[in-house]
């Protein structure tokens, strides 16, 4: 073989592993770390505002637009990220999930709506928090919290969903440049 072919695998290596780190656009699947260093897998992301619609003046949960949706009981449960995350994505029992405000960085915090006429709309809180303070399984009191909730908050503000990677040992970039210049050197002494 000769030298022509293996500066083209060469390049072609280089090239793929340039393109594999510039790479700025989270999709499905990809991995970040957190800033402890753990890896994680992006599984997706839910609305703030696509859950359940919590409960107007008269008691009915009739919303304008949003006859198909129904309040849990009386009032609408309050969810913390990670149960929220639980009804879009199959947690799985020894599988360890995280959310994140933003899609760049595993930050352990999600938005949430407070409940109560002085209450926050996107407050950023940790990820699994006590979103209902007072235990009656209702997101019907002040200081209750959800981050999924038909309330005040817009559709697009989202939530994003990690699933903790396992890691697989894959080649490194040297092994794989040691075993180009072995063919290298492999090829010289054939000559």
């Amino acid at each position: 073989m000769n030298r022509r072919f293996f500066n083209v695998v060469f390049a072609t290596i280089l090239s793929i592993g340039l393109v594999g780190q510039a790479n700025a656009v989270l999709i499905v699947g990809d991995s970040l770390q957190d800033s402890s260093g753990v890896d994680w897998t992006y599984l997706g992301s839910f609305n703030l505002a696509g859950g359940q619609v919590w409960n107007d003046a008269d008691g009915s949960c009739d919303v304008s637009g949003a006859d198909t949706l129904k309040c849990w009981g009386d009032y609408a449960k309050p969810l913390n990220a990670i149960e929220a995350a639980a009804l879009f994505f199959a947690l799985g029992a020894n599988e360890v999930f995280a959310t994140s405000t933003v899609l760049t960085l595993v930050d352990h915090l999600a938005y949430y709506d407070e409940f109560g006429p002085t209450g926050t709309v996107a407050t950023k809180k940790g990820e699994s928090i006590k979103a209902d303070v007072d235990g009656d399984g209702f997101y019907s009191k002040v200081g209750d919290t959800s981050a999924l909730i038909i309330d005040r908050a817009e559709s697009s503000i989202a939530n994003h969903v990690f699933k903790r990677a396992i890691n697989v040992s894959a080649p490194s970039t040297i092994a794989i440049f040691a075993l180009v210049l072995l063919g290298l050197g492999a090829s010289r002494l054939k000559r």
